[in-house]
């Protein structure tokens, strides 16, 4: 689950301080894998948001690639 919650953190980093930090609390609570991948909605919402949805999908491609 640390590669996971690196790999989030690495996919945020960019984002406004206001994403970024609620999807970080989210991230401090997640237990599991499956926790994290309830979490991609809206980490895609937040990518999209500030880069588009191009983007937001090739993020999520690569937490998918974990998550697998």
């Amino acid at each position: 689950i640390e590669s996971l919650r690196s790999l989030y953190h690495s996919l945020i980093a960019d984002l406004p301080p206001s994403h970024r930090h609620l999807l970080g609390v989210s991230l401090l609570h997640a237990r599991s894998r499956d926790d994290i991948w309830h979490l991609r909605a809206q980490l895609f919402d937040a990518i999209s948001m500030s880069f588009g949805e191009q983007i937001a999908r090739d993020r999520i491609h690569k937490l998918d690639a974990l998550l697998r």
